[in-house]
């Protein structure tokens, strides 16, 4: 038996993507920031309690600035979609006539039934 390690026993090249290992120390370290960064903020809030108000209304005013814009946006394109729609039309068929009594029933029919073109092939 051998030994599947072995790099003799290597696939060709051309079996696949090469992997190759990379390092994440950058993303790492940046998430460690990210752990300092938050703990000093919530230093900051037990030092300052009043920074809390303060960052809580300022959330809350950039959280309504977003809304209104998107209410805003979203009803402009409502207002501008009636013009728009109102000026394409609608499309409709003429020349055509279509009548219940052109349907064909299916009652006596089954799935398992090969249609026309199958009998046709089998004779």
């Amino acid at each position: 038996m051998t030994d599947i390690t072995s790099k003799d026993n290597a696939p060709p090249a051309s079996a696949g993507p090469r992997m190759e290992k990379r390092s994440v120390r950058v993303s790492a370290v940046g998430v460690a920031a990210l752990v300092v960064l938050l703990i000093a903020v919530v230093a900051a809030f037990f030092v300052y309690p009043s920074l809390v108000d303060v960052v809580v209304w300022a959330v809350l005013i950039i959280f309504l600035v977003i809304l209104v814009i998107v209410v805003a946006y979203f009803l402009i394109a409502a207002i501008v979609a009636v013009p728009m729609y109102a000026s394409k039309g609608e499309q409709v068929q003429k020349g055509a006539a279509y009548s219940l009594d052109d349907v064909k029933s299916v009652k006596e029919s089954s799935s398992e039934q090969p249609n026309d073109g199958e009998q046709n092939g089998k004779q």
